[in-house]
């Protein structure tokens, strides 16, 4: 790796400066009087002290876009096996083309992707996480924020979405792990995550109806074989829940999959299910 950091570990302490900094910021919210009188008596300006904690979300601004940048060019290196080919002349080539100090890939979200899958040379490689959910948006907005912040030292970031922003942080690491050591899997995970998501969409749409799914007929539930589904979604779990509990963000998806993999069709209804496929589809928003 070229940047030798812990990814893990600076999530960690991502974590506890924002809670650090939000308790300061709280604190001098709610307490502004005695924060004026405790300052005075220090013989420091109360203004001096509030800017001091605003320089503090910079800092976390810049942690946060720093984390994105050195995980996306260390999977890169990583798989380019950069400097370390046998071949001289391509050692040469991408230090001349990508040098870890001039190299700044874009890391919004979609660009990301992209990167990755411009690795992986394969169309099958999708990200989990959809970019329409909001807090790839916040992320988004982050990426934004950091390159107003130095081009015009403008701060346009909302800093309560940092906590949301860090589960994004945790989201790609484990996205660049898998891509890293398990891309095979990682693809076949995608395509049938793909066809349970699809599935999931048309059940949504079923008529509302306290029928129990028991001998339902296809005309009912979208041209789905409900039985079939279920089957799919318990294959999936049975596969990649030990991966997919490694991101907090994924934590309420596989809670509704389990729901799916244990509906009793004598007991449960078709509203049960509609209502299952809709709260997994909130999640991706």
């Amino acid at each position: 790796m070229i940047f030798e950091f812990d990814e893990t570990e600076n999530l960690v302490m991502l974590k506890e400066n924002i809670r650090k900094t939000d308790q300061m910021r709280v604190s001098l919210s709610i307490n502004t009087e005695n924060h004026r009188k405790f300052y005075r008596e220090l013989d420091i300006n109360f203004s001096e002290a509030k800017e001091v904690i605003k320089k503090s979300e910079f800092a976390i601004l810049i942690e946060c876009y720093t984390f994105s940048e050195r995980l996306l060019k260390n999977t890169i290196y990583h798989c380019l096996n950069y400097t370390r080919s046998s071949n001289q002349h391509i050692n040469a080539f991408m230090k001349k083309k990508i040098e870890p100090n001039k190299f700044s890939p874009n890391v919004k979200f979609n660009e990301f992707e992209k990167e990755l899958k411009t690795l992986a040379n394969s169309n099958q490689y999708k990200f989990l996480l959809e970019k329409n959910n909001i807090k790839v948006r916040m992320y988004d907005e982050m990426v934004t924020s950091r390159h107003s912040y130095a081009h015009s030292n403008k701060y346009p970031m909302d800093y309560e979405n940092y906590e949301e922003i860090v589960l994004i942080l945790e989201y790609l690491s484990w996205e660049c792990n898998l891509f890293i050591n398990h891309l095979d899997s990682r693809i076949e995970m995608s395509n049938e995550h793909k066809v349970i998501l699809e599935e999931i969409k048309q059940l949504k749409k079923m008529h509302p109806s306290v029928q129990k799914l028991r001998g339902q007929p296809r005309d009912r539930t979208k041209g789905i074989n409900i039985i079939e589904f279920r089957k799919r979604v318990t294959s999936y779990l049975k596969k990649y829940k030990n991966k997919l509990i490694e991101v907090t963000i994924f934590e309420n998806r596989i809670n509704i999959l389990q729901e799916i993999e244990t509906l009793n069709f004598n007991v449960n209804t078709i509203n049960d299910l509609r209502g299952l496929c809709g709260r997994y589809l909130t999640e991706q928003e």
